[in-house]
């Protein structure tokens, strides 16, 4: 497949060939759906929430009496049936997302790439270095080379950082990073154009050959807690002045642990009832 440039728009010298199995193929449009739709769901914020009638605002007396008027019974005013009242069998927050396997997701992903590369609306791109970040350049390009609706697939690097910035103002174009990139990303534009650096780390995600994200074992709250107490021992011993010994103190003890600490209430002018020292008490404790 001819490499292009992103300068001039034009067709290089350079080729690639790409691997069959990830750009050519069987194109699953059900596969993809799925996956479309579950990445819909899980982007829902689910955040739509009403009152009840224990949440709106008002009282909560009977309005009439339930016998002797001739008419329907009635409740409180936050009643669903009246004006103002809650909502009864009302919207609440709640996570739309639910879990769908991985080899459905790859499967869905390389029939977005296959069907690209079927319609004959895949561009590769070689080089990715703008002169300046401004929205103007980058859009003068994109309608010189007909590229008014696609999704461009960069690699974070530094050399990508103009055309990003620059891409960010422009509607139906978008500049999406190759991790993050989706089956709706890639469907929702007409055009997908990949950079030279990015394919050869989309076909091993494809293929799964992807370096798996180092797990950091949970630790329990009780244990952790546990363990954080058994280490601060030694240091909170030292610095009460406790001694470190497991049998039952003794009065000499606790009283050397309450002078190091400097918690005497006697020097404070303050007795063991709670009350003020009188200056006779002072003058002998002193």
């Amino acid at each position: 497949m001819p490499v292009r440039d992103l300068i001039t728009g034009k067709k290089t010298e350079d080729t690639i060939k790409l691997d069959s199995s990830v750009f050519g193929a069987n194109v699953r449009p059900d596969i993809m759906h799925r996956v479309v739709v579950w990445k819909l769901a899980c982007k829902r914020s689910g955040m739509a929430s009403v009152k009840t009638r224990g949440e709106v605002k008002g009282s909560r007396k009977k309005l009439a009496p339930q016998k002797g008027r001739g008419r329907a019974r009635v409740g409180d005013a936050a009643s669903p049936i009246r004006r103002g009242g809650g909502k009864a069998h009302g919207k609440r927050p709640r996570d739309f997302s639910y879990s769908l396997p991985k080899r459905i997701r790859r499967l869905g992903f390389q029939s977005a790439l296959s069907a690209k590369f079927a319609q004959k609306k895949l561009i590769i791109v070689k080089d990715l270095q703008l002169e300046e970040h401004k929205t103007n350049i980058l859009s003068k390009k994109i309608r010189k080379y007909g590229w008014k609706d696609a999704v461009l697939i960069h690699d974070y690097s530094e050399e990508a950082l103009n055309l990003r910035i620059a891409a960010e103002n422009i509607p139906n174009f978008y500049a999406i990073g190759r991790k993050s990139v989706s089956v709706y990303d890639i469907l929702r534009s007409d055009k997908l154009i990949i950079s030279l650096s990015s394919l050869q780390y989309l076909t091993d995600r494809v293929h799964g050959n992807l370096p798996r994200p180092v797990k950091v074992p949970m630790v329990h709250k009780k244990k952790l807690k546990r363990s954080v107490m058994r280490s601060l021992k030694p240091y909170l011993r030292s610095y009460y002045n406790f001694p470190a010994t497991t049998t039952p103190a003794t009065e000499e003890e606790v009283e050397f642990a309450v002078s190091g600490s400097g918690l005497e209430e006697e020097e404070e002018g303050i007795d063991a009832e709670g009350g003020a020292l009188g200056l006779e008490e002072k003058e002998r404790v002193a």
